[in-house]
């Protein structure tokens, strides 16, 4: 989008940059959006378009005529967040149970480390393909980083409403 300045005959534009919009307005509104209705939900319970960097923005203390939503709109917003990020949470980190556990079995039964492909770019913007060792740890750090998002959504959900945990288990 271009947007004039002063008289078009002086040339001054300034081009908006959607996408670092957007991303300042994730990490305003906390990161790792859910997708909620066709929207992107947020934490805060702000939501934003799924398909366009330019938006739209939806506040959650108000509706699409600009009138104020109850209070109980925005308890149901950030239930809605945290329902939807703990499926996709649990879902994740029994995923990495199940790799951790399968590789882990493998190489038990191999004498030697099993090997994975990595690729990376060097100091000299070279693209290295490799085989290295098979790091089970690192694996197991991402299940642990997994089982304490878990965690933070179970807590979250049980502060905003008492017993919600026997809805979304």
């Amino acid at each position: 989008m271009r947007i004039p300045l002063s008289k078009p005959t002086n040339g001054i534009v300034i081009r908006i940059d959607w996408k670092a919009y957007y991303l300042k307005f994730v990490e305003q509104h906390g990161g790792f959006p859910v997708h909620y209705l066709g929207r992107l939900l947020f934490r805060d319970g702000w939501m934003y378009s799924a398909t366009d960097h330019k938006g739209p923005e939806w506040n959650p203390l108000y509706d699409n005529e600009g009138k104020e939503v109850p209070p109980e709109k925005l308890i149901e917003l950030k239930v809605a967040y945290w329902s939807l990020r703990l499926k996709s949470l649990r879902l994740a980190h029994r995923e990495l149970v199940q790799a951790f556990d399968s590789l882990k079995q493998l190489q038990l039964s191999r004498s030697a480390p099993m090997q994975h492909t990595v690729t990376y770019v060097d100091d000299e913007g070279i693209r290295v393909t490799k085989s290295v060792d098979l790091n089970l740890q690192a694996l197991e750090t991402r299940m642990e980083w997994a089982a304490k998002d878990v965690e933070e959504c179970e807590l979250h959900l049980a502060q905003l409403v008492p017993n919600v945990m026997n809805s979304v288990a």
